[in-house]
């Protein structure tokens, strides 16, 4: 097994890949936020807002955001709904445990905060045994399971 020179993030991580060097894609991509242009970046983010607003008329959805309830889909939402003034529909997908209250909480504060529909949905429970054995036959762990 190897491991990032940088942050130790071992070669089993699905989808990363090492440098010559022994850095891992994610510390690569970190150190080259730097040389981004974060004022050109928001300017072409903001010419695809301007783009779809309004485009399904007054009420009408601009964009679509897969939320989980936690801290980046509360500031996905808040960037689309209160910077862009996009009107978002929300989209969770649920697994089929038990959901903790914590999350029932988020989600329902996503939709209370920002006043936007979600559209939750639960994956068919066969698929679902399928590819969490599929999952863990290849990775040691069932998707969704791949925070450090």
């Amino acid at each position: 097994m190897r491991y990032c020179k940088k942050c130790t993030m071992p070669d089993t991580r699905p989808g990363i890949t090492f440098d010559s060097e022994g850095v891992c894609s994610a510390c690569r991509h970190y150190e080259n936020r730097k040389n981004v242009d974060w004022d050109a970046r928001f300017k072409e983010f903001e010419a695809y807002c301007n783009k779809y607003r309004g485009m399904n008329g007054p009420g009408g959805y601009d964009c679509a955001v897969a939320v989980s309830g936690g801290k980046d889909s509360h500031f996905q939402v808040w960037m689309l709904k209160e910077v862009m003034h996009m009107n978002p529909i929300l989209f969770s997908v649920e697994d089929n445990f038990p959901m903790t209250q914590a999350g029932i909480h988020n989600l329902k504060n996503i939709s209370e905060e920002f006043g936007c529909t979600i559209i939750s949905c639960k994956p068919n429970i066969r698929a679902q045994k399928v590819l969490m054995r599929k999952f863990f036959e290849k990775y040691g762990k069932p998707p969704g399971m791949w925070t450090a």
